[in-house]
């Protein structure tokens, strides 16, 4: 504090004597404005009374006055600087608020197109639609014009500056600024790429003055992340289609193939079996009468085997050409009653020779008052041959073949069950294959092609119905289910 009665007698130096004079000051005083602080004080200013008049001697109760007024200054100046600075808080506070919340608001609009973009391009196995799909979001979203290539890029640089970038580093999205005949850009390249390396780039450009943000390149990478996925299961479905398309072509180049082959052996094949009855028929007329007994067994057993292996051929290329017409749909279906019953009794009748021959016995278990079925019979007839020729074929000697009918509110179920022999479970699931024969089940060695049971699993289906097997404890049925 300082009190000058009389600014002229004061000890002044020159310049603050002079200020005082020019402001016409006779006497004044002086007392700071101190700030406290916790651990000191600040000097913010001073309070000064001048007395202009005349010289004036201070009294104590005008210093106490000034040093509560300047006391009372100090803290309504603590209090303006500290309501400015909640002010500013309040004010920095608010932005931050206001800044998060855009940037939660832009991260849940950035999710939502990144969820549509990912369930856009994996709809579709397309390459080209791919690429459009993410383009058209990438452009309406973050306002830029994206450019995708897909092809590697380390050969092609570009030069912003006196930079030189080769779009080769470590796959990571790169930032730059580049300079063409237009105008300066920034420049966003964001790689795109799989665990078998680099597919490509996304290319993305907008004005020098907006920068990409950190949440901008995490979008372009996870779009360009599922981009990767989706061209990969593009190209790999291109792929399988090539292969199937080719093995669609080979398929029917070998369906072509044994059509071909088959009609041209049965020809030769006809011929011989009809040249054999010939030959037979005239052996018994006259050569028969002049050779011993021993000279006939030896070439009745000869024209036995010519006949048996005859019969196989034709059989052979039957079942050759009926699959390749019912794989081809070319056969087609006529219906009729059949009264199952009689005609049951009818099929297995023709079967009573072979099974005598073997000494197996065929019986027949039909449930009383059978309904009128409506199928074709020639087509049913040929699966009950077959599921019976395979019956006598696999039945030890002594063994006994069923040949059952049942019939509830919908359909009719007719079973060929022989006793025996007992298909693997293994060999259950492929035994309607074309030339599947399961191994170790000819017990007796009859041989056969493995065509059979695939005929009768395609004309199953073409009348409608449906087959399946059930093979245990030396015992093997074979279930025809038929709509009524």
């Amino acid at each position: 504090m300082q009190a000058i009665a009389d600014v002229a007698e004061a000890n002044l130096s020159p310049c603050h004597a002079d200020l005082l004079a020019r402001l016409q000051v006779k006497a004044n005083l002086v007392v700071p404005i101190v700030q406290q602080t916790d651990t000191q004080e600040r000097l913010w200013g001073l309070l000064v009374a001048h007395q202009c008049s005349a010289p004036h001697e201070w009294q104590s109760f005008e210093v106490h006055l000034l040093w509560q007024v300047a006391a009372q200054i100090s803290l309504a100046i603590q209090q303006a600087e500290l309501y400015e600075q909640v002010t500013r808080l309040n004010a920095e506070l608010a932005a931050q608020v206001r800044d998060r919340t855009l940037q939660l608001q832009q991260m849940q609009e950035f999710d939502a197109l990144l969820k549509r973009i990912s369930d856009r391009v994996r709809d579709t196995l397309d390459e080209d639609k791919i690429l459009a799909t993410v383009v058209h979001e990438l452009s309406s979203a973050l306002g830029v014009v994206c450019e995708p290539q897909l092809e590697d890029p380390a050969s092609r640089s570009w030069h912003p500056g006196t930079v030189s970038f080769t779009a080769e580093q470590a796959g990571q999205p790169v930032q730059l600024c580049r300079q063409d005949q237009r105008a300066r850009q920034s420049v966003l390249l964001c790689p795109i790429f799989n665990d078998e390396g680099l597919l490509g780039h996304l290319h993305l450009m907008r004005p020098a003055s907006q920068q990409f943000s950190a949440i901008e390149v995490r979008l372009v990478q996870q779009v360009a992340s599922q981009c990767a996925i989706a061209i990969r299961q593009a190209r790999l479905d291109k792929a399988a289609q090539t292969r199937l398309h080719d093995l669609e072509q080979l398929h029917q180049q070998k369906d072509e193939f044994l059509t071909t082959v088959s009609q041209a052996l049965r020809s030769p094949v006809c011929n011989i079996k009809m040249a054999l009855q010939m030959l037979e028929a005239n052996w018994q007329r006259e050569i028969l009468p002049q050779i011993s007994e021993g000279t006939e067994q030896r070439q009745k057993r000869y024209l036995q085997i010519l006949n048996r292996e005859c019969d196989r051929e034709i059989q052979l290329l039957n079942d050759l050409l009926d699959l390749q017409r019912l794989e081809a749909d070319l056969q087609t279906v006529s219906r009729g009653a059949i009264e199952l019953p009689l005609w049951l009794m009818q099929v297995s009748k023709l079967f009573q020779a072979r099974a005598q021959q073997r000494q197996q016995t065929i019986h027949l278990d039909l449930q009383p008052n059978l309904p009128i079925l409506i199928t074709d019979p020639t087509h049913l007839g040929r699966i009950i041959s077959e599921l019976l020729t395979n019956a006598c074929k696999y039945t030890a000697p002594g063994g006994d073949i069923i040949l059952a009918a049942q019939a509830d509110a919908k359909t009719v179920r007719i079973r060929a069950i022989n006793t025996g022999n007992a298909i693997a479970p293994e060999d259950q699931v492929h035994i309607f294959e074309k030339f599947y024969r399961a191994p170790k089940s000819d017990r007796w060695q009859q041989g056969g092609t493995g065509l059979g049971l695939a005929v009768v699993k395609k004309l199953t289906l073409l009348i409608g119905g449906d087959v399946q097997v059930e093979s245990a404890n030396d015992c093997t049925c074979f279930t025809i289910t038929l709509p009524r």
